[in-house]
């Protein structure tokens, strides 16, 4: 594998089948509309701003440390010039920021233990449907039950983001019905850009009720998107505009 390998986005895809993408599916909680459009019916006009291509930037250096690849910072301005165009895309600030956390980043990340699984994709079809869930995890130590992810945010988390446990409930779900594996604990690394930059990194346990919520919310949508295709007139109804968003 090559540095330039950590900017590709493996998009794991089934023939005749929806995906359910984990990154994606809290977009549903917080706006269900917003979600329909861009999942299903493929409508999706967003191309990036700063805080994502920082985060896939943060993302690509530390997979490669990991990974023992070195930092090519010429792959990395080949990727902020597919952004050229873009004024959701400030240069300026991605190389501030970029800068500034990673100035503080390796200290962090030599006192975790290496992972076992980095960037790994999951793939689970699941039965009696025409839905899979997949996406890519970034990180995890499989054998010890326990996944993580690497997370941007504009002010210090006090607990894992709801968003966050989400997507990461969701790969629990995959990974424990494609490949018998159980995970019982979670974590998320922030980089956080603050003024004065910082690196926290917070844990969770998971239970079986854990397992539970998430299955019976996947089966909420499945039936959902199933009405929907049935009768196109319950659209506005099962997935609706919500200008009053409760997932932060």
């Amino acid at each position: 594998m090559e540095y330039k390998d950590l900017f590709q986005y493996n998009d794991i895809k089934i023939e005749g089948k929806t995906k359910l993408s984990p990154s994606g599916f809290a977009t549903f909680f917080d706006h269900p509309k917003a979600w329909y459009k861009k999942s299903i019916l493929k409508d999706d006009s967003f191309t990036g701003n700063t805080n994502t291509v920082i985060g896939t930037i943060l993302h690509s250096r530390i997979g490669a440390y990991w990974k023992n690849i070195p930092v090519d910072e010429d792959i990395e301005a080949d990727y902020l010039g597919q952004f050229k165009d873009n004024s959701e895309v400030n240069d300026w600030k991605v190389a501030d920021a970029v800068a500034s956390l990673w100035s503080i980043a390796p200290k962090h990340i030599v006192r975790m233990d290496k992972p076992t699984h980095i960037e790994e994709s999951v793939c689970f079809e699941i039965p009696n449907s025409e839905y899979y869930i997949a996406g890519t995890f970034d990180y995890g130590y499989l054998s010890a039950g326990k996944l993580g992810d690497l997370k941007t945010s504009s002010v210090t988390p006090k607990s894992i983001k709801v968003s966050h446990r989400i997507q990461l409930l969701l790969y629990c779900l995959a990974l424990k019905n494609s490949k018998n594996i159980t995970i019982n604990e979670i974590e998320v690394t922030y980089f956080v850009k603050t003024k004065t930059p910082k690196i926290v990194t917070l844990t969770e346990k998971i239970k079986d009720e854990d397992y539970d919520y998430i299955k019976k919310e996947v089966v909420n949508m499945i039936r959902r998107l199933d009405i929907v295709k049935a009768d196109e007139s319950m659209l506005d109804l099962l997935f609706f505009n919500n200008s009053n968003s409760y997932i932060k």
